[in-house]
């Protein structure tokens, strides 16, 4: 028998190339050259696959067009174009045959494969849009099924864009925080209407507000709604420990799953999410993270309002964005009430407590009332002092003036006393002469006056000068006693008798 041949020599045999007779003889012989020759044929058969997926991946055959998705075909309606493709339905662009008007539409995304959640969820969303009647939501026109068996309902076409990129554009033009807060006003008017009527939205972000041509936001998409009563809290079909919405605009309590704690003041947070990116153009925490870092900024870390905007808009936004449902608005309504408040320059329920702050607010708010009642304050002081110096004043001129009168009178051309002492009214005792002049006892204690040079008041000093002169003289040693004359007039009841 001849010997084995070489791995060559069976590769060649097993690529088909021309061989000897002896050797294909000898391989279909010997067990172990075919079985070798076998394992050659299977390998170049791998390395054959390997290189076309090789070439495929390099340069890869040109795909067919994609054909368009097939509309829905819907009884009254004509379907023009798909609009948007959401979680649990699809929206389309149409016109209504008896109206003539372009309408939207939004399908039942997974048809007769809807399981029992969604079809509830796509019922609930028609009940709570046919509850709403306001300028500021979209309305609710037909509901029914297509001819494939989905439910839909038609909505009122809104022309217009997105809130947030509303938002963009106004904000390269100029658009101010004031214009920003008068315009998200309407939306909170439309939302606390809304849960008036026993609805939750549970998914508001600026992809569910529109903007129409004239400004005016509409609110749409109550897709997520919840009932605000125990019994519809109780019917819900969102599980416990279940998360819906989207999870930049989301409650903290949305996040932790807690099913009944949500209620009116998690759309009130959603709320404030959306106008902390109104006002500052970024969210208050960042969404792009990892998820689990995410979480625990929205449920535990207090959001940062940018220093340039305004302290009492800060102060709203602190509260709306409240960690705890009880430190927050109670409602959308008094979230709306107090940025009114701070478009008119109010004091804001946000700030309240502080005297302070309520004092800076009224004199901001009526500047001119307080510029007048302060310029009559001054005037009403000033004038009060003036008139007390010139009181004081003119006392001090009336007595000194009282003491050279009476002094004048009591002097004669002569030395002799004209008419008696002036008592005090309330002097009772006989007169003492002491250092500061006459008085009697039990008299009130003068008032001290003011002391000149010499040591003693002027008016002690013509007291003094005064009673020096009332004295009659001495009379000297060895002269005659004089005799007063029977007219004379300082002796009462002297005279000639009649």
């Amino acid at each position: 028998m001849t010997p084995c041949p070489e791995l060559a020599e069976l590769e060649e045999l097993a690529a088909g190339r021309a061989a000897s007779a002896e050797l294909r003889f000898h391989v279909d012989a010997c067990a172990d050259c075919r079985r070798r020759s076998d394992e050659i044929a299977a390998d170049n058969q791998m390395v054959a696959r390997l290189g076309e997926l090789v070439a495929a991946e390099r340069d890869p055959p040109a795909a067919p067009p994609a054909a368009p998705p097939a509309l829905p075909e819907v009884d009254g309606y004509r379907v023009t174009a798909e609009l948007h493709r959401g979680g649990q339905g699809i929206v389309y662009e149409g016109v209504q045959l008896s109206t003539r008007r372009k309408v939207a539409l939004k399908v039942l995304l997974d048809g007769a494969l809807a399981n029992e959640t969604q079809v509830a969820r796509f019922d609930r969303e028609i009940e709570s849009v046919l509850k709403l009647r306001h300028v500021n939501v979209v309305a609710l026109l037909d509901q029914g099924r297509a001819r494939d068996g989905r439910l839909f309902f038609a909505m009122e076409f809104v022309e217009g864009v997105a809130l947030d990129e509303f938002a963009q554009a106004r904000r390269v033009a100029g658009w101010t925080a004031r214009d920003a807060v008068a315009l998200f006003v309407k939306i909170c008017g439309a939302v606390h209407y809304a849960h008036q009527h026993g609805v939750v939205h549970r998914d508001l972000k600026p992809g569910n507000v529109r903007v129409d041509p004239a400004g005016e936001p509409r609110v749409l998409d109550f897709g997520l709604a919840k009932g605000v009563d125990a019994s519809a809290a109780a019917a819900t079909v969102t599980r416990p420990g279940w998360f819906v919405g989207t999870l930049a605009y989301a409650s903290p309590e949305q996040l932790r799953g807690a099913a009944d704690a949500i209620d009116v003041r998690s759309d009130v947070y959603s709320l404030g999410v959306v106008l902390f990116e109104l006002v500052t153009g970024a969210l208050p925490h960042p969404s792009d993270g990892a998820l689990p870092d995410v979480v625990r900024a929205i449920t535990e870390v207090e959001p940062r309002v940018p220093k340039s905007v305004d302290a009492d808009l800060a102060a709203i936004l602190g509260r709306a964005l409240s960690k705890e449902r009880d430190q927050r608005y109670a409602s959308a309504g008094e979230l709306a009430a107090d940025l009114e408040r701070w478009l008119r320059g109010e004091a804001v329920d946000a700030q309240r407590g502080r005297l302070g702050y309520l004092l800076r607010k009224a004199v901001r708010r009526h500047r001119v009332r307080f510029a007048i009642a302060a310029a009559l304050l001054v005037v009403l002081v000033g004038a009060a002092i003036f008139s007390t110096f010139a009181w004081a004043r003119a006392r001090a001129d009336a007595e000194r003036a009282r003491i050279d009168a009476r002094t004048r009178a009591r002097v004669t051309n002569d030395g002799r006393v004209d008419a008696p002492l002036a008592r005090p009214r309330t002097c009772t005792g006989p007169v003492t002469h002491g250092a500061r002049g006459p008085r009697r006892r039990g008299a009130p204690p003068r008032r001290r006056a003011a002391r000149g040079a010499g040591g003693r008041s002027r008016g002690a000093r013509d007291h003094g000068r005064a009673l020096r002169h009332a004295r009659p003289p001495r009379r000297r040693a060895g002269a005659p006693r004089r005799r007063k004359s029977a007219a004379d007039p300082s002796r009462p009841g002297s005279g000639r008798p009649t």
